[in-house]
């Protein structure tokens, strides 16, 4: 039994909402406009998001408060790396749930399957509701190729492809440094991030093995102070530097792009 898969009252993680811990930081659940199970629900994407921590923003929340910017694409493919790794629904979703195009109620039914139950129930109607929800109030669906949502004979169907745009390479980044906690290694191997890995940057964005390759290339070059990689006669190695933590990657990112 896979535990924690219903998590979030049956709700999403919300643009708007996003939008309110960006602006008000610790405060946001104050005088909020948000219902108690809402608030319960959005306090637990936080948490699975690695931005809260008790009762007030983790360091990785603080760097997104004080930025404050909540249609970044990086805050968002950032969330999206943390759910991958901290949610089980998402985690679920994001690497055993391949490219292609779904209805709604069978998402339901691949969940049950994949949780050992003979028929669904109210846990995997709860939970994929909250996913859909997430993919269609937030960016993540649509622009980034998490799953667009459109209706037709009044279902519910998701497409998950590849995304409109290139992923930002401080996005990418900081899913490897997420995938080398993970794993407990500083060191991996291009095998280590192939697409045909469970845990691979390839399925979490939807791109193929030669973009991913590429990437790492390139943020070699441009970041030199976190990732390089190590020419071996037998196998280049992508090493990543201590200073390779989600919060530096992020700070880097947005001391780079203020206007």
């Amino acid at each position: 039994m896979i535990k924690g898969i219903d998590r979030y009252k049956g709700f999403g993680l919300r643009q708007e909402w996003f939008h309110r811990f960006l602006t008000h930081g610790e405060d946001w659940n104050i005088n909020s406009p948000l219902g108690n199970r809402q608030i319960e629900g959005f306090t637990r994407w936080l948490v699975d998001a690695g931005l809260w921590e008790k009762d007030r923003p983790s360091e990785l929340g603080k760097i997104m408060v004080q930025d404050g910017r909540y249609d970044s694409s990086v805050l968002w493919l950032t969330v999206w790396a943390h759910l991958s790794f901290r949610s089980p629904v998402v985690k679920w979703y994001a690497y055993c749930i391949p490219g292609g195009t779904y209805w709604k109620s069978d998402l339901v039914d691949m969940l049950a399957r994949y949780r050992n139950m003979a028929v669904p129930n109210r846990t995997d109607v709860n939970a994929i509701n909250a996913l859909t929800e997430t993919l269609y109030r937030s960016p993540l669906g649509k622009t980034w190729g998490a799953g667009a949502l459109s209706r037709e004979s009044n279902r519910a169907r998701i497409t998950k492809t590849t995304p409109q745009e290139a992923i930002p390479l401080h996005a990418f980044m900081i899913d490897l440094a997420l995938l080398s906690q993970e794993l407990g290694r500083t060191q991996l191997s291009p095998g280590d991030l192939q697409s045909n890995k469970q845990l691979s940057p390839c399925r979490l964005f939807q791109i193929t093995d030669n973009q991913l390759v590429e990437a790492c290339i390139q943020s070699s070059r441009l970041f030199p102070e976190f990732i390089r990689i190590i020419e071996d006669k037998e196998r280049n190695l992508i090493e990543l530097l201590p200073s390779m933590t989600p919060e530096n990657v992020l700070t880097n990112c947005l001391n780079n792009t203020r206007i």
